[in-house]
């Protein structure tokens, strides 16, 4: 995290020796195993940015969005509070697709596919388990457990207008 910290605080200052240290600083954040998943994420988020920014390199950035999708599967942990595994996700969301615009314009089609078809997967998949606990309401209070089900079935409906519609 002091890493990230420190990282944003030089780049902001826009002398070059200070955004290549902040550059340096992000990736030694966004490789630091023991510290969290969602911090690991943001500071390679941080990363392909500030590599962006000092030299445009495509290569670079392919490998950077390759640590990122090889984070985002353990961002949403079960051990923190559903609404922060919701945040957390959403804040992972373009993540594929960002990765997928890269390896397009580096020419490697079929990784842009794949990234894309496993950011997917990964982000639905950890929607989905945060459904869990909707079965334990279920049992104690089946009348809201109803209720909420019938609003992720609105959400999830092709057509935004047909929530107007239900109510």
């Amino acid at each position: 995290h002091c890493y990230l910290s420190l990282s944003n605080v030089l780049f902001n200052h826009a002398d070059p020796a200070d955004v290549i240290v902040a550059t340096e600083l992000s990736a030694k954040a966004a490789n630091l195993s023991p510290a969290a998943p969602h911090v690991r994420l943001t500071a390679v988020q941080v990363w392909i940015k500030y590599t962006y920014h000092q030299d445009h390199s495509l290569l670079s950035l392919l490998g950077h969005f390759r640590l990122a999708v090889e984070i985002l599967p353990r961002i949403s942990w079960t051990g923190v509070n559903l609404q922060t595994r919701f945040q957390q996700l959403l804040d992972a969301s373009g993540i594929g697709c960002d990765a997928a615009a890269v390896a397009i314009a580096s020419g490697q089609h079929e990784l842009a596919l794949e990234w894309l078809e496993q950011t997917r997967s990964i982000i639905w998949s950890q929607t989905l388990q945060m459904r869990a606990p909707l079965d334990d309401l279920e049992l104690t209070y089946p009348d809201s457990a109803k209720r909420l089900r019938d609003v992720w079935s609105i959400l999830d409906g092709p057509n935004p207008d047909s929530i107007s519609a239900t109510q």
